[in-house]
């Protein structure tokens, strides 16, 4: 059985490594840690590292998540 995805908008934040204070802005100070520089989201299935380059996604529930750049482009698209 095939399924598609049904239409949504998500919010969204790439991390470019610099942008500590739009990323944790965004996360609302409670879904993220910075260590020795390495980004880490607090997710509904643990903690996951955020690699520069990828985004953190605010998902439908208000829970945060990590998606890799080639992902994020080939599932979402900007809106107006």
């Amino acid at each position: 059985m095939k399924f598609r995805t049904k239409p949504c908008e998500i919010e969204a934040v790439q991390w470019t490594g610099r942008n500590v204070v739009e990323i944790m802005r965004f996360v609302k100070n409670e879904s993220a840690i910075i260590t020795n520089g390495v980004l880490i989201i607090k997710t509904l299935e643990g903690d996951m590292v955020a690699s520069t380059g990828d985004y953190i996604i605010r998902g439908l529930r208000g829970e945060y998540y990590p998606c890799k750049p080639d992902v994020f482009h080939a599932k979402y698209e900007p809106c107006e």
